[in-house]
């Protein structure tokens, strides 16, 4: 699955959510998204290029998106708009031992704020398409 991505052109940042219609986890952290503002998540989605892995297709990603300790689910993580993993971006409120587990919709929408943020900085621009500033605080 990741093969298939031709990230040549691309100039967006990359979330990868990884999550299983058979782990009740998921299920939980899927119907989160149901409370996030469209607006807000209108506009940080289409600042971003989304791959959603569900059930086999987690299996696929194979070594790229298991990290050690990589066998739970919801996990998500962010990649630099040419592929490159950002291991360093974890949820500061997950356990030390599944640092890309999210429980919630609104702390992968934290996260994806503050890494559209660094990412924006480090281009050396503070302007956000889609008017993005009235999303971070």
């Amino acid at each position: 699955m990741l093969k298939e991505l031709n990230l040549a052109r691309n100039k967006k940042p990359l979330v990868y959510v990884l999550s299983s219609r058979s782990c009740a986890d998921c299920r939980q952290f899927m119907h989160s998204w149901t409370r996030i503002n469209r607006v807000t998540l209108s506009s940080l989605t289409a600042q971003f290029l989304a791959v959603l892995a569900l059930d086999d297709y987690v299996l696929e990603l194979g070594p790229a998106l298991s990290p050690p300790n990589g066998d739970y689910l919801p996990r998500v993580f962010f990649a630099d708009p040419d592929g490159s993993l950002r291991l360093d971006v974890t949820n500061p409120g997950s356990d030390k031992s599944a640092p890309y587990y999210y429980s919630s919709a609104e702390e992968v929408v934290e996260a994806m704020r503050r890494f559209l943020k660094q990412h924006q900085e480090n281009l050396g621009t503070d302007a956000y398409p889609a008017d993005l500033q009235q999303d971070i605080p």
